[in-house]
């Protein structure tokens, strides 16, 4: 049962709601409105809260809901955020109970069984967000019941990113609930990402013991809301961190302190022990001084060591070509050592989000300056890349100021943006162009986006290139969209293909995308082909009919074994990957009764390989029996490689366990070592403890710990 606390809350929330609206709409839309960053864990300083007692958040909220205003439906919910009314959403969810939210999270898990491209990540966190301010409990043993393993992991992480911004204490003995390691250790890095900015010290105390948890951590972004609270305590912080956090949040620091007090920042820079943090500290607060004043952040350069100088430049020319070009320009261009002013131009052509990226005319300018080299050509290749959106005529008439052979770079750079929002018009360029500088990319991108529209005409751009490489590098996906359109009529087309390379690329693309729709009628045509051409067209058909039957694509695969010779099964083991990664989905007993029974060879160790690691993924403990009956061979020492490779991450101590069985002395020596590589990084003691106690001769114990140096 939710606190009086939280209800006195509540109860206050709703008063301030009827006599301010839009207060508590802004309010709730802060509190609730989910991360938009498609990572899922940003912090934003809003949502900063200091340390707090555990509260109770595991009763039922007992309201009386939102009655006819709740919102029933997965579809509904995306139609509001679609729609841009996220704060309706939001104030909808908010005046619900459990049941109604238990509701909806239904919904929403159905939908993503019966859909599972329809990404809800967005829904979920609004929904799992809210439910976890009713019914945490309810929220956690629901997404926790899922046999969906991409649902259950979105729904936890949902609950955990705002119980840990409510309740981390809780979040904890929440977590220590979970009975999944792997997704446990998911969590608990979600849950310490918010306690990095909530409770920094908390955090920095966990981190210290467990440097696992540091992985993925965007020490930046937190060393900067650290300074922006209290520059001398994040400074005081970062030290105790190891060097490779200390490096990657110095410069957050020292930039932002510098914004507040430019002496005491570069005081604290100055008093670092370690040289190479030191300068970047040094230079960081140098860029961070060249918001406000330029020329001091150009003086500060003199007092600094000549190995920072050029890092001191790049920070300053960071800042200033962000908010004043025109000055960066006359900066960069006064500078009198050439490699002080070739930093500083390439600072200024390296802004490369959309937000910084120079424009048409800015960039015109810079090359204005430019005399040559390799600077002067990537400012030609950025400017390619913006006449993308510019009018045809006003780029002809910009391209006269440039040579020939520079008009040519610009337009190669042209048309790899063109050939998504105009081919035709890129078609037009590439013509233009000699063709032995255009690569097969840029001209296979340009035909796939004619085929979308017009397949028939993309061929025959394919047909009257002159390139063979650039023929045989397009034609399959020309024949892809043609098959989709008309599969008859893609049939009737493949007539005009001439013997050879170019032909057997056309079959593929063909035969691929007709067995999507129709594989029974792929298969048939197939059939009707010369043996050669069959073989090509059925390798093609089999990963799309094993989605929807893996037992009928078996079958034909088992067809095409014993028909083929081992030297002529070329591209089998590639099919069979595919095959075993739905199969061991669907019916993984009945994959594995079919691979057993294949011939030996490099088919069945792809199979074996492959299943093992699906199948475990599904039912861990059954697949651990089908390995074990497995004689000792090749074939079983693949799948234990599977499984280990798998596993090295989530659970390195498992993961080398089952690498510990391998028979092979090389192969298990060499899985061991991948084990132990990616173990340091998580937990090196633990990964040298294991070592010291495993069944190893002293040469490959040597050779193992080698890998943890």
């Amino acid at each position: 049962m939710i606190s009086r606390t939280m209800t006195k809350k509540s109860r206050i929330l709703q008063i301030a709601f009827t006599l301010t609206g839009i207060g508590i709409a802004f309010w709730v839309g802060r509190i609730s409105t989910p991360d938009q960053t498609g990572t899922g864990e940003s912090i934003t300083a809003s949502e900063k809260s200091g340390p707090r007692s555990s509260r109770r958040l595991t009763g039922n909220r007992q309201s009386l809901g939102a009655g006819e205003q709740a919102i029933t439906s997965s579809s509904r919910l995306r139609e509001l955020f679609k729609r841009g009314d996220s704060t309706k959403a939001t104030l909808a969810l908010a005046k619900m109970n459990s049941d109604e939210l238990s509701s909806l999270a239904q919904d929403l898990a159905t939908t993503c069984a019966d859909m599972p491209t329809y990404m809800v990540y967005t829904e979920m966190n609004a929904v799992f967000g809210q439910w976890v301010e009713s019914d945490v409990d309810a929220a956690l043993k629901f997404a926790l019941s899922s046999t969906q393993n991409s649902f259950k992991s979105q729904a936890t992480r949902s609950i955990f990113q705002k119980l840990a911004k409510m309740d981390p204490d809780l979040a904890r003995v929440k977590l220590a609930d979970i009975p999944d390691n792997a997704l446990r250790w998911k969590l608990k890095r979600t849950l310490y990402q918010s306690l990095a900015v909530s409770q920094p010290d908390v955090w920095l105390q966990e981190i210290r013991s467990d440097a696992a948890l540091s992985q993925r951590t965007h020490m930046p972004s937190i060393a900067a809301h650290w300074a922006m609270e209290d520059p001398v305590a994040a400074a005081a912080r970062i030290q105790q961190l190891p060097l490779k956090f200390q490096m990657d949040g110095v410069a957050s620091i020292g930039k932002t302190w510098a914004a507040k007090d430019p002496q005491a920042a570069m005081a604290w820079a100055q008093t670092l022990p370690q040289s190479n943090v030191k300068n970047k500290a040094i230079c960081a607060v140098i860029g961070g001084m060249a918001a406000k004043n330029p020329d001091a952040a150009m003086a500060a350069l003199d007092n600094i060591s000549p190995s920072s100088r050029r890092a001191g430049i790049s920070a300053i020319f960071q800042t200033l070509v962000n908010s004043d070009f025109d000055g960066a320009l006359a900066k960069a261009s006064g500078l009198t050592d050439p490699r002080d002013q070739k930093m500083a131009y390439e600072e200024m052509l390296s802004r490369s989000n959309n937000n910084s990226r120079l424009n048409v005319e800015q960039i015109t300018a810079l090359t204005k300056t430019l005399t040559g080299g390799s600077i002067r050509k990537r400012a030609l290749h950025q400017l390619g890349f913006m006449l993308v959106y510019h009018e045809p005529k006003d780029t002809e008439s910009l391209l006269k100021a440039y040579s020939e052979k520079e008009q040519v770079t610009i337009q190669l750079q042209m048309l790899n943006g063109l050939s998504q929002t105009d081919p035709r018009r890129a078609m037009e360029i590439y013509q233009s162009l000699p063709s032995n500088k255009v690569d097969n990319r840029v001209f296979s991108n340009i035909v796939r986006q004619i085929s979308k529209n017009d397949p028939n005409t993309a061929l025959e751009w394919v047909l009257k290139e002159k390139s063979s490489s650039k023929q045989v590098y397009t034609v399959e996906s020309v024949f892809k969209s043609l098959t989709d359109a008309d599969p008859e009529g893609a049939t009737q087309r493949l007539k005009d293909i001439p013997e050879g390379p170019l032909r057997k690329k056309a079959i593929e693309g063909l035969a691929e995308s007709w067995a999507k729709t129709d594989p029974d009628s792929a298969i048939q045509w197939a059939e009707s082909l010369q043996e050669g051409e069959k073989k090509k067209a059925m390798l093609s058909i089999l990963p799309e009919m094993a989605q929807s039957s893996p037992q009928e694509a078996a079958n034909l695969m088992d067809t095409l074994l014993a028909t083929s010779t081992t030297k002529s099964q070329s591209g089998f083991s590639r099919v069979v990957y595919g095959m075993m990664s739905t199969w061991a989905k669907d019916d993984p007993e009945a994959a594995g009764s079919w691979t057993l029974k294949l011939p030996d060879g490099e088919v069945k160790n792809a199979a074996v390989e492959q299943l093992a690691a699906n199948w475990y993924q599904e039912d861990s403990n059954a697949a651990a029996d089908w390995i074990d009956a497995l004689p000792q061979g090749k074939n079983r020492d693949a799948s234990i490689s599977s499984i280990a490779s798998n596993l090295q991450r989530s659970d390195p101590a498992t993961a080398f366990a089952w690498a510990e069985s391998i028979g092979d002395d090389n192969s298990r020596i060499d899985s061991l070592s991948y084990v132990v590589r990616t173990w340091k990084d998580y937990d090196k003691d633990a990964a040298q403890k294991m070592v010291g106690k495993a069944d190893l001769s002293d040469k490959e114990r040597s050779r193992l710990l080698k890998n943890l140096e």
